[in-house]
């Protein structure tokens, strides 16, 4: 797919010949004492996974202005792109004027375009999945993926010759992104929304206090592996896992971590499975199933994991937690008002998953 204004055959050409590759300083050159809390940041594999670096310095390791002369030669400019050296090695991150001036460490490989290519549109092309995948590909070692400054000198890419088109290609792909940007953090503002309100809401004055183990039930999960494929979804702490052919509970329910991510409650309603890591609540008397779970989004888990290793819950520890419990037809209200910001949420993200999808279809059809 080309824009009709261009034509005429892309090119091969190898990495090298575009762009200069430098590993980072390795970790004799760093150490932890060397690290400042307000200093220059420094880069790191985990903090570009998802293909996009922070915008802000805090949290990053950052080293002290005397280091930062020392490591000049490791600074981050406009429009370098990088790479994880180990790893998630097929993953790029491009660098914009935010980053400008960060150091990158001796896990992370800089690839500085010359200027013979759009920068961006090198980063989108090296974000391709035919790219990726020759990259991955190429990587050495067995359990732990790795590449080097040889291998992404010789990754063989095909792009246009022409600066215009390059130029086209890389800003649709910005927009689109951008756009991207923009509807998570949408989504992110009707999430602080309806947490501020469940929070107002949830817990009105004079209102009796009782147990959650006072109202409802709470089942564990079971394992899932004796059962076929199906259409009734399995449930782990993170949500969604698989679809088997048997179901656990049918009806409303909210989930709450056994194990792990304890923090994170989520309604389902229908037939559905879940894994031993997750219980499940039912039997609800006073109280309804929406409102149980918007409850649940007030309390602060954390404070009952009883584990200093993995986080964890039990039955008996959440039973015990005391809540407010209005009248029915005040739940009613709080439920129907939430939901509304809910089915916000809810069609906030289905045109996020559309913009995504929009992006992967352009990465697959505007290169070779």
């Amino acid at each position: 797919m080309r824009f009709p204004e261009f034509s005429g055959e892309w090119v091969p050409i190898k990495l090298k010949d575009i762009a200069e590759i430098k590993t980072g300083p390795f970790g004799s050159t760093l150490h932890a004492e060397d690290y400042v809390s307000d200093g220059i940041p420094i880069i790191t594999t985990e903090h570009f996974k998802t293909g996009t670096l922070p915008i802000e310095k805090s949290g990053l390791p950052q080293v002290s202005p005397t280091d930062y002369l020392r490591l000049k030669s490791y600074r981050l400019s406009i429009n370098d792109i990088v790479f994880s050296r180990v790893g998630s090695v097929d993953i790029n991150a491009h660098v914009n004027k935010e980053q400008e001036g960060w150091l990158f460490s001796g896990r992370v490989l800089r690839v500085r375009p010359n200027s013979s290519i759009n920068s961006n549109f090198l980063h989108w092309c090296l974000s391709t999945e035919k790219n990726r995948a020759n990259i991955a590909r190429r990587a050495v070692g067995q359990t732990m993926p790795s590449i080097n400054t040889e291998i992404l000198n010789e990754t063989e890419l095909f792009i246009s010759d022409s600066h215009r088109e390059q130029d086209k290609i890389a800003n649709l792909l910005t927009l689109v992104d951008e756009r991207i940007s923009i509807q998570n953090k949408v989504i992110e503002k009707y999430e602080s929304l309806i947490k501020a309100l469940c929070q107002i809401l949830i817990t009105p004055p004079n209102v009796a206090i009782c147990h959650i183990g006072d109202v409802l039930k709470i089942g564990s999960g079971k394992d899932y592996k004796h059962l076929n494929t199906g259409t009734i979804p399995v449930f782990g702490t993170g949500g969604y896992m698989l679809s088997v052919n048997d179901w656990l509970y049918e009806g409303e329910s909210v989930c709450i971590g056994r194990k792990g991510t304890i923090n994170n409650p989520f309604f389902v309603d229908g037939k559905f499975w879940t894994v031993d890591t997750l219980f499940y609540t039912y039997d609800f008397k006073g109280i309804l199933p929406k409102y149980c779970y918007y409850l649940f989004q007030t309390i602060d888990w954390l404070q009952y994991n009883e584990a200093s290793g993995v986080p964890s819950l039990s039955k008996a520890t959440i039973e015990r937690i005391q809540i407010h419990i209005p009248c029915m037809d005040e739940q009613t209200k709080v439920v129907h008002a939430l939901d509304r910001f809910e089915m916000a949420i809810t069609c906030g993200r289905d045109l996020l998953n559309h913009y995504k999808s929009i992006k992967q279809y352009l990465l697959t059809q505007l290169f070779i």
